[in-house]
């Protein structure tokens, strides 16, 4: 069938003619208000008609549908046809439009049945779409109306927010539906990662960091994870489960590049980024992942920068191991402000300084400590290394001597080597606090690990690639629209 867009076009004007005909009588600022938006809710319904035609031309394509179908076939092995059926398919707009497209369930023909209850289907029992799926409609919903959905809800302060914010764009939505959408997409962009450290998926070579300088850092935030009270505790008086809301500490890093004095090299590529709910061993696996796929053992240098924890030092060999890198192109920086922080915990055990007293000590040290001379620093320090206080000074001065080569500042500005892991902490606040901390905040596990993901992508500018990427995973997908 030949589809004529102008003819859609003709009818939405002789709809459009009331709508705009009522609002060329707006007189006052709240009836140009109502004006605006209803023309602008108009013009939506508009571009969701035209764009349903073009599903329509494509879905109706015989030989595209063909070479899809047998491409699914491969893909995914052990399905049967079920002909066609009709699903709605949710657009950018807002609007729903009903397509009749094939069907495909798992082919159980010969098995024994499956045992379930009432309405759990499972994921053995869910069917699929090809032709939609290979078009990136999962869960009902358009590439472009995934990507909306997600970005509210990642950038948002909450769900309630998100879902405001698409309606007042003519995206109309409940909460599970919103959820389901973003998570959706969430877990496929998860799918895009695993299938990049596995190797199944290449990096671009414009996106290697062969031959450049690397700065790698990483830390830790907060937020609080939804546990599961035990078995057999009574309910809410509102009927809901009970928990338990335990701090945990979520990990983040940044990899970025700098020129040779040492500045970011924003022009080059983005910078790259991630975070996870597990531990410290979990989290250097996924940065050695992420290093090895961007081919960083290539990198014609490597400067790690962070603060003095040890769960991030005390691992960094095994990395570089792991890397197969040569050491001798390996940095590693202590950040000079959380040095500074030491050097003031070591001044305020000493209460029976002035403030002016504590000043001076503090500006020369400083001072030292920029110009790269830990050891006077360590010796000024263990001066103080009496009284009462001489253990917890002693913890201090120890710091500066388990990290005296870490702190070769001079020497780094000479290099154009970076001081400081700014970056990381911006990336903590904006990535992690911003979002999944704050008070009445609790996130289930996996909830946390997609929201992380997604929050990292988005707050470096890779927030298209990774939706482009997550359509690209074309597994069996649940059937609902």
């Amino acid at each position: 069938m030949k589809i004529n867009p102008l003819d859609t076009v003709h009818d939405w004007l002789i709809d459009f003619q009331k709508t705009f005909e009522d609002c060329i009588q707006a007189r006052d600022a709240a009836a140009l208000m109502d004006a605006e938006e209803n023309i602008f809710r108009a013009v939506l319904r508009l571009a969701d008609a035209l764009f349903s035609l073009v599903l329509e031309s494509v879905l109706e394509d015989e030989d595209w549908a063909s070479a899809a179908l047998e491409e699914a076939r491969e893909r995914v092995p052990g399905m049967r046809s079920k002909g066609l059926r009709t699903t709605p398919v949710r657009l950018l707009g807002g609007s729903v439009v009903n397509v009749r497209t094939p069907y495909w369930v798992p082919d159980r023909r010969g098995k024994p049945g499956r045992r379930r209850r009432v309405g759990k289907r499972g994921k053995d029992g869910v069917g699929l779409y090809p032709l939609l799926t290979t078009l990136g409609i999962f869960i009902g919903a358009t590439p472009a109306l995934q990507a909306e959905v997600a970005r509210q809800v990642t950038e948002s302060t909450s769900f309630d927010v998100a879902q405001a914010n698409l309606k007042a764009r003519g995206i109309d939505l409940d909460r599970k539906t919103t959820r389901r959408i973003a998570y959706g997409l969430a877990d496929r962009a998860l799918d895009c990662r695993d299938a990049m450290l596995e190797g199944r998926v290449s990096v671009p070579d414009e996106q290697l960091l062969k031959g450049k300088r690397v700065v790698v850092s990483t830390d830790g935030g907060r937020y609080r994870q939804r546990v599961p009270a035990k078995a057999g505790r009574k309910r809410t008086k509102t009927g809901r489960r009970r928990f338990k809301a335990q701090w945990r500490e979520p990990k983040a890093f940044v990899i970025y590049t700098i020129d040779d004095k040492g500045r970011k090299m924003r022009d080059a590529m983005p910078p790259l980024a991630d975070a996870t709910t597990g531990n410290a061993d979990k989290t250097f696996e996924l940065l050695v992942g992420y290093l090895l796929a961007y081919g960083a053992k290539d990198a014609k240098e490597i400067v790690f920068a962070s603060d003095g924890a040890h769960w991030i030092w005390d691992r960094i060999p095994t990395l570089v191991s792991q890397l197969g890198i040569d050491p001798a192109r390996v940095r590693e920086v202590i950040d000079f402000y959380h040095a500074l922080e030491h050097l003031t915990a070591a001044a305020d055990l000493r209460p029976n300084w002035t403030k002016r007293e504590r000043k001076r000590w503090l500006k020369c040290q400083r001072r030292r400590l920029k110009a790269g001379k830990v050891d006077l620093v360590i010796a000024a320090i263990d001066e103080l290394c009496v009284g009462r206080k001489a253990k917890q000074l002693a913890r201090e001065r120890d710091y500066f001597v388990s990290n005296r080569e870490r702190m070769r500042y001079a020497d780094f500005r000479s290099q154009g080597i970076p001081s400081g892991s700014g970056a990381i902490e911006s990336a903590i606040r904006r990535i992690i606090n911003l979002r999944l901390k704050g008070n009445g905040i609790f996130w289930r596990e996996e909830n946390a690990e997609r929201m992380l993901h997604m929050r990292a992508n988005l707050k470096v500018g890779r927030w298209r690639e990774m939706v482009l990427n997550s359509l690209h995973i074309q597994t069996l997908q649940p059937s609902h629209a």
